[in-house]
């Protein structure tokens, strides 16, 4: 006898969201006249969207990816872990302990029903640029509009 696989019970980020939160942020970008990647993934940290534009810089997905990863762990904005750990002797250690980190504005936590679901990070213009992408994204999800 063969058991079907256990579903998880609580809010997840699905495949077509993360594509359209991916899709609104490059569109914001491209609006304002900004070259940006932005990457969606989902609570355990794994990419799950990715939408660069031809000639953003090169540099832009993983940078993007950081984001991203980061508002996805701590379910706070990359930026805002940032300032928190401003003068934390604790903030060196944490980024030497997972070099996936990164404290810089751009990435904006995914919450659904109370549940942190993933992370959403844009890089390829300055920081409040991509800080204003990946919220107008994340804005966009939540409300429809």
């Amino acid at each position: 006898m063969t058991a079907a696989a256990a579903r998880r019970a609580e809010p997840v980020l699905d495949d077509d969201a993360a594509a359209l939160l991916a899709a609104k942020a490059v569109e914001l970008a491209k609006a304002a006249g900004l070259r940006v990647a932005a990457v969606v993934v989902d609570a355990a940290g794994q990419v799950v969207a990715v939408r660069r534009q031809a000639d953003s810089y090169p540099t832009t997905y993983n940078i993007a990816r950081a984001k991203a990863f980061t508002s996805a762990n701590f379910g706070r904005e990359s930026g805002e872990m940032g300032r928190l750990l401003a003068g934390v002797e604790r903030g060196i250690h944490i980024t030497q302990a997972d070099d996936r980190l990164l404290f810089v504005d751009g990435g904006c936590p995914l919450v659904r029903d109370g549940v942190l679901v993933g992370g959403i990070g844009v890089s390829g213009a300055s920081a409040d640029e991509d800080l204003a992408c990946a919220r107008g994204a994340v804005e966009h999800w939540v409300t429809g509009r």
